[in-house]
């Protein structure tokens, strides 16, 4: 037996707890296995799930008892398409509580079988009877029984492997327990109206799996859960849909409904001619209900309606009922009365109508005032760089946008919004020409909205650049340096590429990157020095720009060349004085093995190779600073 709850799944045998590996991953990897011989997928299963007839429990098999008495369920008779082993069968059933809203799961049949949907096997038949009572299970006042049938057989061993896995399609029945006074004095209208509770609860589940409704809940004008039969109480049907929106049918007795019609109800939240309608009145659907089929079930006097929207986050202005030719009315907020008006409590709208329809939260689209205050589209732009979308809402809005019909960019949640807008070129600037921006209004709900914006981009200007070095602008410029390698930089006005040349040498490339400035560095010529820079920006426009200075290559005494007051190479005159090369030996003959003492005199900072050669060849080296 497995008892699901919160997601935990556990399973029980007596007292003692165990925990059953193989799932039904395993049945997945036995298929897909390479060498694996697979279901042959003509094999079908036809579950029958019944009351069991012929007991002496629930006699009228009709899955209403006394709390105190049992309920027999059986699969006996599902059928199968081939001659089906019935050693490898199991049947997983499910009895889920309607009241607690909790499901337990048992297995009947083959060992096998049950360890392969994660339980061990409560009964070691697949077709024996399931005696259900009243907490047994699980069980609550209102059930729901359900049953599938499955066959198993693979083999793992190597060479003669295979799967064989069928299931049959899952069949419920329902189960009410009722108090044991109810049975004391047994009258004729007790087997009516139970009968009918257990149409209600078939025809909920249909209502469910055609309109996706999460959960209906019936019970009586206090919010009493019904629990036994429905005669003699003011009933309320709840549907609970998606986005937190509940429909309320209110106030009608058993007798005023047909409940043989119950299933033809259908619930939308979204209908595409209603929407169409309400936008020809320039009004935008927020939130909607649409309920058909009431009319077939209670008369318009024999109920009243209510619905409640979830509106956290739902920007809207105003309610409107629709009928069903279409003929719409705003409905105001409730006085007195709670009839044919709306209440606005916390996060929730709570709308009262006598008879359904169509009821929808609407906004005025002139309600919403967007004021686009960049970019200017009154001239154009001259400028694609670092251009920003800014706009203001009269409400909290979300909002997103798109740019030339590109991705969404979402803005978030407010009433005021920036962002840059990234374009086609390097660095996110825009191209030259027109180019249109989409802003999207919404909120938690969906899309209310959206507005187009157009401008153009006219660039024809080329960068304005400054170049300087270290001590100024570079133009004109006389400078005397020891070094004839000096820093340049270059600093641009727009996003720009860089070509550039001194004197007769070649052009060299550069990009000044997102920060438009760059520092390079050139070699100067003794005299007059011509630098050629090409700036263009992202458009292509280029403007050749010629910077002519003046260098004085300044002696000193570490360039290597005998120059100014030098006497020698970096020596004599202004630079330290020349001391003349000498090197000597403490003695002029040595053996092979003994140490060489050599004396070398020479100016300061000098280097000095020593090469030791014996017969002409050399036997050592060492160089000296």
């Amino acid at each position: 037996m497995n008892v699901k709850k919160h997601g935990f799944l556990n399973f029980y045998l007596g007292n003692k707890k165990r925990v059953y590996m193989l799932t039904i991953l395993l049945a997945f990897i036995l298929i897909s296995q390479t060498g694996f011989t697979k279901s042959d997928l003509s094999k079908t299963i036809s579950i029958k799930l019944e009351y069991k007839s012929g007991s002496v429990w629930d006699s009228d098999d009709d899955g209403i008892e006394s709390d105190k008495a049992a309920i027999d369920f059986t699969v006996e008779n599902t059928l199968f398409s081939w001659d089906a082993d019935e050693s490898k069968l199991c049947t997983k059933w499910e009895v889920y509580s309607i009241n607690n809203e909790k499901a337990t799961t048992l297995c009947y049949g083959n060992n096998r079988c049950c360890n392969l949907i994660n339980l061990a096997p409560e009964n070691p038949k697949w077709n024996d009877v399931l005696f259900l009572q009243y907490g047994k299970y699980g069980a609550s006042r209102n059930n729901k029984v359900s049953a599938r049938v499955i066959y198993v057989d693979y083999n793992l061993e190597s060479g003669n492997s295979y799967s064989n896995i069928y299931y049959s399609e899952w069949d419920y029945l329902y189960a009410v327990y009722l108090d044991r006074d109810y049975f004391k004095d047994v009258v004729a209208d007790h087997a009516t109206s139970n009968r009918d509770y257990i149409n209600i609860l078939s025809s909920f589940e249909g209502i469910k799996a055609k309109n996706n409704v999460d959960k209906i809940i019936l019970t009586d004008a206090k919010d009493n859960k019904i629990e036994d039969n429905l005669k003699d109480k003011d009933l309320r049907m709840r549907f609970y849909l998606d986005k937190g929106t509940i429909v309320f049918v209110n106030n009608f007795r058993e007798t005023d409904l047909n409940w043989q019609n119950l299933e033809k109800i259908s619930l939308e939240t979204d209908n595409k001619m209603i929407s169409e309608h309400i936008k020809s009145f320039n009004l935008i659907p927020r939130k909607s209900v649409i309920l058909s089929g009431i009319k077939g079930i209670l008369e318009e006097d024999e109920y009243y309606g209510i619905v409640e929207f979830d509106v956290e986050g739902v920007a809207y202005d105003g309610v409107m009922y629709c009928n069903d030719y279409y003929q719409c009315s705003l409905l105001g907020e409730c006085k007195e009365i709670n009839e044919d008006c709306y209440k606005e409590i916390g996060s929730t709208v709570k709308v009262f109508i006598p008879h359904f329809s169509s009821v929808i939260l609407i906004l005025n689209s002139s309600t919403i005032n967007l004021n686009i205050t960049s970019p200017d589209n009154t001239a154009a732009l001259e400028s694609g760089e670092n251009v920003y979308l800014n706009f203001t809402t009269n409400i909290t809005v979300m909002a997103s946008y798109s740019f030339d019909a590109g991705d969404y960019i979402p803005l978030g949640n407010n009433n005021t919004f920036s962002s840059k807008i990234n374009g086609q070129l390097l660095f996110g600037v825009i191209k030259n020409g027109q180019h249109n921006i989409t802003i999207y209004i919404m909120d938690a709900s969906s899309n209310i909205t959206n507005y187009t914006y157009s401008f153009i981009v006219d660039d024809t200007i080329a960068p304005n650049i400054d170049v300087s070095t270290a001590d100024g602008e570079l133009n004109s410029s006389i400078i005397n340096s020891t070094n004839n390698s000096i820093g340049i930089t270059i600093v641009s006005n727009e996003y720009a590429d860089i070509n550039y040349k001194l004197n007769s040498r070649g052009y060299q490339n550069t990009n000044l990157g997102e920060e438009r400035y760059i520092t390079i560095n050139i070699e100067l010529a003794d005299g007059i020095n011509n630098l050629v820079i090409n700036a263009s920006d992202m458009q292509g426009n280029s403007k050749l720009n010629l910077y002519t200075f003046n260098f004085t290559f300044l002696p000193s005494c570490s360039d290597g060349i005998q120059n100014g007051d030098e006497i020698g190479i970096d020596c004599g005159g202004s630079c330290n004085s020349c001391i003349p090369f000498n090197v000597s030996l403490e003695k002029n003959v040595f053996n092979l093995s003994e140490n060489v003492k050599v004396t070398v005199l020479a100016r300061a900072n000098s280097a000095v190779n020593l090469t030791v050669l014996l017969n002409e060849s050399t036997i050592d080296t060492e160089y000296i600073t």
